[in-house]
């Protein structure tokens, strides 16, 4: 068990004392790789099996071999078993099959595609026998050869297994039975598709059989035959014939078809397709014309608008009449039977849609499925409504409409912000979305911010057309507001409300329940139900169905111009620190890029509160009529502040700015690098949290040194994140006293000197001076300080 297989070896024989050697070494044995027990040891593939399927030659067998890598076949006209030298004999007609089994012997090997004989490739002739081989290989040496020839010799591979086989005419044709195009092409299925194969017509039959076409209304039929008529170029005759039968409340009704495309009626006569060996892609389209065309539209109540996506089914119920009425929509929450016949369609773009009966159905009511909605037969068209209705082929039914009577609550609101601040008389106008405004429009003119209509359960469309400010005595047009937010441009902002939703109330379910359980009780308390008639029950019904409904909102909110106030608190005082000195105006301003200027002592705490409001309503002057604000912002607004007056690039600064107490270090380094991001803050309701308005971003800095050099103004910018129309800019003039030493003290003057000094010509001359005094006069353009000033001259 521990030897190799396929491996040769060395024999000694040494008696059992150890006295006798045999005098020749070389005798030599060779294990087999065969898995039987049999005398057959190299290994030969087993259960040889041959078959053709769709065009190709597959093979299965079992593995003997101890030995393999894997397996190779061939083909040959030979009828010979055992051939030693395959590539003298047969033909290899694909590549080697290699093969790792999961245990040693007795594997079943079917190698499928990886290891076939294609058909349309090998070009073998129908109705000849060709002998295939199959044995085992090993890529670099299979076994030593045992046939006694030479001890060196290594064998390539084992021993062959053979079978013959026939090859077959092989075709395949599929095929599908519909309506016709004008119908639909909706799929027919269970029509029994009978064959017969000829060799050509007026011959006798070479084979036949019948499939069913399934619920596609798709069928295939696999023809293979060893009929000797059959050849390899010859085009053979196939002939088809189609049956099926419908049993209806008035009988059974034959199924008619056509074939040639919708050309020729062959229930009869059948169809023939000419077939060849090895066609495999015939394809064949058969239409069942016996239903008929039952067209119609759904529209939306009181308007010419289609409804798209409706199942529209007319239903057979064998007999049971209509038990829910003339027609059943998902609001009614009734069923119809499963034993019934459906046959329906869906509403096209226009609200059309054709069904295609069967000639002989009854149809005992009409189901229409398009969410929760309600329809009822359209009114003029009610008398094509014959129930039960026989669909016959003398008789056509193009009018069969309906109309979608669901409606809902369409709430709409017009404020100005979030504080819902009324913005007048507003034209708004509703149409349907995908239906011409020509068929289904409304017009109307809304006062109040909100206002309610009962509009169709659709896909509604609104904007506002016109704007009026009802301040006005003349209800002057608010053109800004329309210009920029309700019609920009050349078409106005349209907002889609989809209402097809409909949420049935829970008083409503409850008083259906109520009439089913005789528990409804009238106007005066005394209990119906069980006792109230049938026609009141099924009133009730009608009227709680009806009642479905859904409600639903839309909101056009003008927020209008956003601006920002700031403003600068003493916090002692929380007055306002005005701007400094009468001289001060907007062209100073402007030339040193600022918003305002103010001056503050070094120290000095600073209260920035900034303010936001929309400007929603314009003002009157001549009316004196004042305009309308609205202090409640985007909640995601934020304010950036980037802040100069704390910090300083002099020298000596950061040894200064370690000297201050901690809360104040961090004053003078807020907002300064990086900048401020704060969020708007509002004033809110104590119990709801709702926003009472009063925009507002509150900060505090500190001033730091004075700026020693330039136009010595320190700034503060202020700007709404991503707005620069909304943007203000402080300038800070930091007054401060200075003492001398390290970080504390700066040369005066900075830019003209007190004395000059010049030496005269000549070797030995000299300047001179001693106990002088001089007088300095500052001069500023807002405003002069006089003090004392000691210079500390010598």
């Amino acid at each position: 068990n521990n030897l190799n297989p396929g491996t040769a070896y060395n024999l000694t024989l040494v008696d059992a004392d150890g006295d006798f050697r045999s005098p020749d070494p070389s005798i030599s044995a060779t294990t087999k790789c065969s898995c039987s027990p049999d005398s057959e040891v190299t290994g030969r593939p087993s259960d040889f099996s041959i078959y053709q399927q769709l065009g190709f030659i597959q093979f299965q067998f079992t593995d003997n071999s101890l030995c393999e890598s894997g397996f190779s076949v061939t083909r040959s006209d030979t009828t010979e078993e055992f051939v030693m030298d395959v590539s003298a004999y047969g033909t290899s007609f694909a590549s080697d099959y290699y093969f790792t089994a999961s245990s040693a012997c007795g594997a079943q090997i079917s190698p499928g595609n990886n290891l076939q004989d294609d058909l349309a490739k090998s070009d073998l002739i129908v109705g000849h026998s060709y002998m295939y081989c199959v044995r085992a290989f090993a890529d670099n040496y299979y076994m030593m050869d045992t046939s006694g020839s030479s001890s060196n010799t290594k064998a390539t591979s084992s021993g062959e297994a053979c079978a013959r086989h026939q090859v077959l005419w092989e075709a395949a044709l599929k095929g599908r039975v519909t309506t016709t195009k004008e119908a639909g092409t909706l799929p027919i299925g269970h029509v029994r598709v009978t064959w017969r194969m000829y060799k050509e017509k007026g011959t006798p039959e070479l084979a036949s059989g019948e499939v069913i076409t399934d619920e596609g209304g798709r069928f295939q039929i696999v023809i293979t035959s060893a009929h000797e008529s059959l050849t390899n170029t010859h085009e053979h005759l196939l002939h088809l014939s189609f049956y099926k039968e419908t049993q209806t409340t008035n009988g059974t009704v034959t199924h008619q078809f056509l074939c040639n495309d919708g050309q020729d009626n062959c229930s009869d006569s059948g169809a023939d397709i000419y077939l060849k060996h090895l066609s495999f892609d015939e394809q064949v389209q058969i239409y069942d014309n016996t239903s008929i065309p039952f067209r119609g539209m759904v529209n939306v109540a009181g308007s010419r608008c289609g409804v798209r996506g409706v199942e529209v089914c007319i239903v057979d119920s064998h007999g049971k009449g209509a038990p829910y009425g003339t027609v059943v929509s998902a609001a009614n929450g009734n069923t119809e039977d499963v034993e019934s016949t459906k046959f329906c369609a869906t509403t096209d773009n226009n609200g059309e849609y054709v069904i295609t009966p069967i000639i002989g159905t009854t149809v005992d009511y009409a189901t229409l499925m398009y969410y929760n909605h309600s329809f009822s037969v359209r009114g003029r068209e009610s008398n094509f409504w014959e129930i039960p209705m026989v669909i016959s082929s003398n008789r056509i039914y193009d009018r069969m409409n309906f109309e979608d009577t669901t409606t809902g609550e369409l709430i709409v609101d017009i404020f100005g912000g979030g504080c819902k601040i009324p913005m007048g008389k507003a034209e708004v106008v509703m149409s349907i979305k995908g239906c011409d405004n020509s068929l289904w429009e409304r017009r109307l003119f809304q006062y109040a911010p909100r206002q309610a209509y009962s509009v169709p359960a659709q896909e509604i469309e609104l904007y506002v057309n016109n704007l009026f400010d009802t301040r006005t005595p003349d209800e002057r047009p608010l053109e800004f507001i329309m210009d920029n937010f309700f019609y920009p441009g050349d078409t106005p902002l349209i907002l889609t409300k989809d209402m097809r939703e409909v949420i049935v109330e829970d008083s409503q379910l409850e008083a259906a329940e109520e009439v089913e359980q005789g528990t409804l009780t009238d106007l005066e308390g005394e209990g119906k139900g069980a006792e109230a008639s049938e026609e009141e029950q099924k009133e009730t019904i009608a009227l709680t169905n009806k009642a479905a409904s859904t409600t639903h909102n839309v909101l056009f909110q003008y927020n209008g111009i956003l601006k920002m106030s700031t403003t600068i608190l003493a916090p002692e005082t929380s007055m306002e620190v005005g701007k400094c000195g009468p001289i001060i105006d907007e062209s100073w301003l402007d030339a040193r890029k600022i918003n305002s200027f103010h001056v503050m002592n070094s120290g000095d705490l600073l209260s920035y509160m900034v303010r936001l409001d929309y400007d929603i309503l314009p003002a009157y002057d001549d009316l004196g009529i004042g305009g309308r604000t609205c202090d409640i912002v985007d909640e995601s607004t934020k304010v950036v502040v980037l802040s100069q007056i704390g910090v300083d690039d002099n020298e000596g600064f950061d040894a200064w700015l370690e000297k201050q107490p901690q809360p104040i270090k961090t004053l003078l380094e807020l907002c300064s690098s990086p900048p401020c991001l704060f969020p708007v803050q509002h004033d809110t309701a104590s119990d709801t949290g709702a926003l009472l308005g009063n925009a507002h971003v509150k900060f505090t800095l500190v001033t730091g040194r004075p700026k020693i050099a330039g136009d010595h103004i320190k700034t503060v910018l202020i700007q709404v994140l991503g707005d620069d129309n909304n943007k203000h800019t402080s300038g800070i003039f930091v007054e401060g006293l200075y003492d001398k030493g390290p970080g504390d003290s700066f040369a005066v003057p900075t830019h003209e000197p007190l004395l000059i000094l010049r030496d005269p010509p000549g070797g030995l001359s000299y300047a001179s001076y001693n106990n002088m005094k001089t007088t300095i006069r500052a001069k500023a353009e807002d405003h002069n300080v006089v003090a004392d000033v000691d210079l500390g001259m010598k």
